[in-house]
């Protein structure tokens, strides 16, 4: 399911969606308390789509290339909380 959502989010274009529509990650708040992995739940919970949000007023787009994908990338986060 979560790989689904990600790859639907991952498809999506600036046309898909409205600036009104984004989150804006200058309003994400995050417990720097928590473990990260929480920290990373409450990302993904708030920003919903974490290929397309907006700074501000500008909207951002994020890409990764075919060997780094988000997943990868989470992974590799979450991995290297572990080890630190």
């Amino acid at each position: 399911m979560l790989n689904n959502t990600l790859k639907q989010y991952q498809n999506a274009s600036f046309t898909d969606y409205s600036k009104e529509n984004l989150i804006d990650i200058c309003s994400i708040n995050i417990c720097t308390n928590k473990p990260i992995q929480e920290r990373l739940i409450d990302f993904l919970e708030q920003v919903k789509n974490p290929y397309l949000f907006k700074v501000g007023e500008t909207k951002v787009k994020i890409r990764f290339n075919s060997e780094n994908t988000f997943t990868n990338a989470l992974e590799t986060a979450i991995i290297n909380s572990i080890n630190f």
